[in-house]
């Protein structure tokens, strides 16, 4: 029953060289070719993912400039120095506090 199915669908294939030739080139370009759709299609998530991942890079770089920009000033680089780095001067004492 399902061999009549299979036999109706596959018979005017082969007899249509036209439609034989589309389906072999289009199994081909599926599965065999250098540059098969497969690969594309999994090219194509592997590029979104690089650009996604450059957009945060580039964004992380307009920090990091701001920051340095900062930095520059020499009262925030004592500020920053202090509160990051726990550095002091020489006749002070420093008492870290942290919470929890």
């Amino acid at each position: 029953m399902a061999d009549m199915k299979i036999f109706r669908i596959i018979a005017p294939i082969t007899k249509n060289k036209y439609l034989l030739t589309l389906f072999i080139f289009l199994v081909w370009l599926s599965f065999f070719d250098r540059d098969n759709w497969i690969d594309r299609y999994q090219g194509m998530n592997d590029l979104e993912t690089i650009e996604a991942e450059k957009k945060m890079y580039e964004h992380q770089i307009i920090q990091d400039k701001e920051s340095l920009e900062k930095l520059k000033d020499p009262e925030y680089l004592e500020k920053f120095a202090r509160e990051e780095h726990h550095m002091k001067k020489d006749n002070e004492d420093l008492f870290i506090i942290e919470e929890k």
